[in-house]
């Protein structure tokens, strides 16, 4: 979404009145492009996520599958989406951290620290707002 103060405009004015934006993405926390990654702990048999920057807003560009054209992904910290949504005149009123598939329903057979990473760490970031 970007600029994300024009994108959050927009869904103001398509809204009615009582209503209210859900926003679901990647999780700006733990996922993003090139700047974060799956590590494991050899001592520790634990895999772990590596963050190599969180606060600063970045447009990384993506390769596309199939040979397209490159597309960018736009990464911003979870208070800059709050913050766009607060000055739109919307409060939030729920946020979901949504993780990888339980170990019972993931295709074949995954190790026990990749099994408690998946389970721990956040795929994507849900949040709810309605206007205020």
């Amino acid at each position: 979404m970007d600029p994300l103060d024009d994108v959050v405009r927009g869904i103001d004015w398509a809204l009615k009145p009582a209503a209210r934006v859900v926003l679901l993405m990647t999780h700006p926390a733990f996922r993003q492009p090139r700047h974060s990654g799956w590590g494991f702990d050899e001592g520790r048999k634990l895999t772990y996520r590596r963050i190599d920057g969180y606060l600063t807003e970045l447009a990384v560009p993506m390769k596309s599958l199939g040979g397209g054209l490159p597309t960018r992904s736009f990464h911003r910290p979870i208070s800059a989406y709050i913050n766009a949504l607060a000055d739109a005149g919307f409060a939030t009123d729920a946020m979901l951290e949504i993780p990888d598939l339980p170990p019972d329903r993931r295709p074949g057979n995954v190790a026990r620290g990749d099994a408690r990473a998946n389970a721990e760490i956040p795929i994507f970031l849900g949040l709810r707002a309605n206007r205020r």
